[in-house]
């Protein structure tokens, strides 16, 4: 509730909303955003790779092919592709996942890959609405606000309460810290 209430009062998300965030602040996030999902989805490919189920790695898998194509072409649309250099926040942000993925369990990875999914839903399902046709930002209101995003950010929840639920104490609480 703390992590989603201070989403709400971010002017950030809330001039995205509305259209009137600065183009070029969006494309700065835009392209740190891109540099972020590159390392995203080696986690994402880690996290299928050790995957109890077939149906979780395909799943895992999908995700990461996603974040790659669809996901970094949207960036691409809008900020091209030339190198940046990495924000502290992004490389903060990165160096957790990727040492969840190079020390963690199953259940470590996918609670620290859950966030990305559950915020970007969230966000994206209450923006879309804000959307028109001369929205500056409607494409990424779509990509996110998508249905089909929210059931894969479904998909992605019902995973980590499953690798939860056959977890120690020990293990759910190094889950809940990589989440958080």
């Amino acid at each position: 509730a703390a992590v989603r209430a201070a989403v709400d009062d971010c002017d950030f998300v809330s001039r995205l909303g509305d259209g009137t965030l600065e183009r070029e602040r969006f494309q700065q996030y835009l392209a740190q955003d891109a540099v972020y999902l590159e390392h995203y989805a080696r986690v994402l490919a880690h996290a299928s790779a050790l995957a109890p189920s077939v149906e979780e790695q395909v799943f895992w898998s999908r995700s990461a092919t996603s974040a790659l194509a669809e996901e970094a072409e949207l960036h691409r649309s809008h900020v091209g592709t030339c190198r940046v250099v990495q924000s502290a926040a992004t490389r903060n942000y990165t160096s957790h996942l990727l040492a969840s993925a190079a020390g963690g369990s199953y259940g470590e990875v996918v609670a620290a890959l859950l966030p990305c999914f559950w915020l970007y839903a969230d966000v994206g399902s209450r923006l879309v609405g804000q959307s028109h046709a001369q929205h500056p930002y409607a494409d990424w209101l779509a990509a996110y606000g998508d249905p089909a995003f929210e059931q894969a950010t479904r998909e992605a929840v019902d995973i980590v309460d499953r690798a939860a639920s056959v977890a120690d104490p020990v293990l759910r609480e190094r889950m809940r810290e990589a989440f958080a």
